[in-house]
């Protein structure tokens, strides 16, 4: 009961409830000596960490899952937990990672016949495809895996692999194809009270009428931010803030539009600032992630919004990060070292982040 109750609150989007509930699982099966059930339950906690933005939990996690699965000669819950590291590793920017585990998890879903588990590994082939401007690649991935979600009607499945569809035909600018396959994303997420999914094809539409005419955008754009406030999910967050902010900046709302991205930024530093890995902290930031550091400072030297000093300072906070994570990483503290500081202060960097954190401050409200 507590892990069905845990799969419920998370596909609703309430996931301390559903982390409560699968820890609660755990610690049962725990007691039966339940191996596979222990095992599955880590899985679990792996998706909720995943989903909120802690990577490093998630991968920890995963990984576990993985040992023990494998312990267990069970080759679902291989394939599972290596498709999940495949997501992580997909987000983190680790392309070569994310699709060494994602080919070995489609390898045992193919030898074995998972096909309910074939579909999703099909579906992360497409997204580290994509990510890698594979698009005709990515399209064949995602096409694959929208027949297999279909076939097993896994609505959750059909869901994201329309809305990654929508992704990719936007970014080949067919817009009537996109936008067909993000309003069946968005019907379908409705009628099963799938918020998530709702959001990300809501933000697809934005995106697609933003380049069609952006006042028309940004009905859909203020809905999906109001329903990601929701989830709690700062990877989503700051992609709906971003979309909007590119909207209110087309439109000439300048002001409005360096909100947007300022609270975008905030997002992207919830996540990266929870992890611990070196490699990852630096390798976090993609030039998908920098797009709102670079709209900020267009939007700082604009003739009509220009604030010298501001731009200067984001810039500093660009380039110097990721020396400050190697700095507080390698110094093991909580704290800069007082040497440390004072070589902050000398190149300039200190003086700029503290610009910045009183940007961020004065637009948290």
């Amino acid at each position: 009961m507590p892990r069905r109750l845990g799969v419920v609150d998370q596909e609703r989007g309430r996931y301390v409830e559903a982390r409560t509930c699968h820890r609660n699982a755990h610690e049962l099966y725990s007691s039966l000596n339940d191996r596979r059930g222990m095992a599955n339950q880590i899985g679990n906690l792996a998706n909720i960490a995943r989903i909120v933005g802690d990577f490093d939990e998630a991968v920890e996690k995963y990984q576990q899952a993985l040992n023990l699965h494998s312990e267990l000669n069970d080759s679902q819950g291989m394939a599972r937990d290596l498709g999940n590291l495949a997501d992580v590793f997909r987000l983190l920017g680790d392309m070569p990672r994310a699709r060494d585990c994602q080919v070995r998890a489609i390898e045992i879903d193919r030898i074995n016949q998972h096909s309910h588990l074939l579909s999703s590994d099909l579906g992360t082939l497409g997204l580290i495809a994509e990510n890698e401007d594979h698009l005709e690649e990515a399209q064949s991935w995602y096409s694959e895996a929208l027949d297999l979600f279909r076939m097993t009607g896994d609505k959750i499945g059909e869901i994201r692999t329309l809305t990654n569809l929508g992704n990719v035909a936007r970014k080949r600018f067919e817009f009537d194809q996109a936008q067909g396959y993000y309003q069946a994303a968005v019907e379908l997420s409705h009628s099963i009270k799938h918020t998530r999914g709702e959001v990300l094809a809501l933000a697809g539409l934005g995106l697609v009428y933003q380049q069609r005419d952006p006042t028309h955008s940004l009905p859909y754009q203020h809905l999906a931010i109001r329903l990601a406030k929701q989830l709690g999910d700062s990877e989503i967050n700051w992609r709906v803030l971003g979309g909007r902010g590119d909207t209110h900046r087309l439109l000439g709302k300048f002001s409005a539009a360096y909100r947007d991205y300022i609270k975008a930024i905030q997002q992207i530093e919830i996540v990266r600032s929870g992890l611990r890995a070196e490699p990852q902290r630096i390798g976090f930031v993609s030039a998908e992630r920098q797009a709102p550091y670079m709209m900020i400072i267009k939007l700082l030297t604009h003739t009509q919004f220009y604030h010298a000093r501001e731009a200067w300072e984001m810039c500093e906070r660009a380039r110097s990060r990721a020396f400050l994570d190697l700095l507080l990483i390698r110094t093991s503290t909580d704290r800069i070292k007082p040497s440390a500081q004072r070589v902050l202060q000398k190149s300039g960097t200190a003086m700029g982040f503290r610009g910045v954190r009183r940007c961020l401050a004065s637009e948290s409200s």
